[in-house]
């Protein structure tokens, strides 16, 4: 009943913490707990991409760019291991 609430991308976005919990060896992972990671993995996404869109208006642009995410990711001193390619 949860889930008739949920947009489509949260519950996706479940789903997929499921199965990663599942691929690590985490069987029985609750809802609740599948629920609170996904809201806040779309809230940090949502994090991200508004500071690169910051990135990108400063650069007086209309397209965002992998380079934005890569400073909005630097910004926040995350550790990338894969770097966006541009």
């Amino acid at each position: 009943m949860a889930q008739e609430n949920t947009p489509f991308y949260s519950r996706d976005l479940q789903e997929s913490i499921q199965v990663i919990a599942q691929t690590i060896g985490i069987s029985k992972l609750k809802e609740e707990i599948a629920q609170a990671l996904a809201s806040d993995v779309e809230y940090r996404i949502r994090e991200i991409i508004q500071d690169a869109a910051k990135f990108m208006k400063h650069s007086k642009r209309t397209q965002l760019t992998t380079q934005d995410v890569n400073n909005a990711l630097s910004q926040k001193n995350v550790e990338v291991r894969h770097r966006l390619l541009y």
